[in-house]
């Protein structure tokens, strides 16, 4: 339930929410946050900012429910394993950058091959040292996180709902062998908008409030995400 806003102003290839690097960090969901104006203040930052970053081959996440608008990518997989990535709503809103919705690597097969082994000696030594996180987690004595460490394995990509720009999904990272799933995200298109098909309350006013029964036209397995229940609350 956080409101994250106008942060990432100064660098790039930098996440609001981030998180890198593991392979144990297995279990843990982002969810019901409201990140939006990701972006630098000059055009000479070449580096492209992220509204949630999974960076260098981090695994286990759930990501679920998230509203984000104005950044360059909005969730970025960079080649991990077990992620989760359902229900979000990403939206261009004229960033200067935009790239991607949500972009997905292979980069554990290619340059962090060296880091993947890295990760996965750690991940053995805490199984070794502590048997009830392989017990509460199962997966990670698969050969996805041993023999085939860099492998971009066991991920879902799903009912996300982008306006504005398209995903990009590594042809690598679709390969049947690796047991990953892209289906049944939208891209807004002319013709929802010729349909009237506007899933939000006032999206030139940044009202992302979903207006389920039209989110469902296009993403039918939709669920309502808590929009004006984000960021700071008072109590008297």
């Amino acid at each position: 339930y956080n409101n994250i806003h106008h942060v990432q102003k100064e660098y790039g290839d930098a996440g609001a929410i981030y998180v890198g690097q593991s392979f144990i960090s297995q279990g843990n969901t982002i969810q019901y946050n409201y990140i939006h104006h990701i972006e630098p203040y000059s055009s000479k930052i070449n580096s492209q900012t992220v509204g949630i970053y999974m960076d260098d081959l981090n695994c286990g996440f759930t990501i679920h429910g998230n509203v984000i608008n104005r950044a360059s990518i909005g969730i970025l997989l960079g080649g991990g394993k077990n992620l989760t990535v359902t229900n979000n709503a990403i939206i261009d809103g004229g960033v200067t950058k935009g790239i991607y919705s949500i972009s997905t690597d292979n980069r554990g097969l290619d340059w962090a091959a060296t880091g993947a082994q890295n990760y996965a000696n750690i991940l053995k030594d805490l199984v070794i040292a502590h048997p009830l996180y392989a017990k509460e987690f199962p997966h990670v004595t698969g050969t996805s996180y041993t023999d085939q460490c860099g492998q971009p394995a066991n991920n879902t990509i799903k009912n996300n709902f982008y306006h504005g720009k398209a995903d990009r999904i590594y042809s690598t990272w679709t390969d049947s062998t690796y047991n990953n799933t892209a289906s049944g995200n939208h891209k807004f298109s002319t013709a929802d908008s010729l349909l009237g098909r506007n899933p939000f309350v006032d999206m030139d006013n940044e009202d992302f409030t979903i207006k389920t029964d039209v989110m469902k036209q296009m993403v039918p397995d939709f669920e309502s995400i808590p929009f004006n229940e984000i960021g700071l609350r008072t109590t008297r």
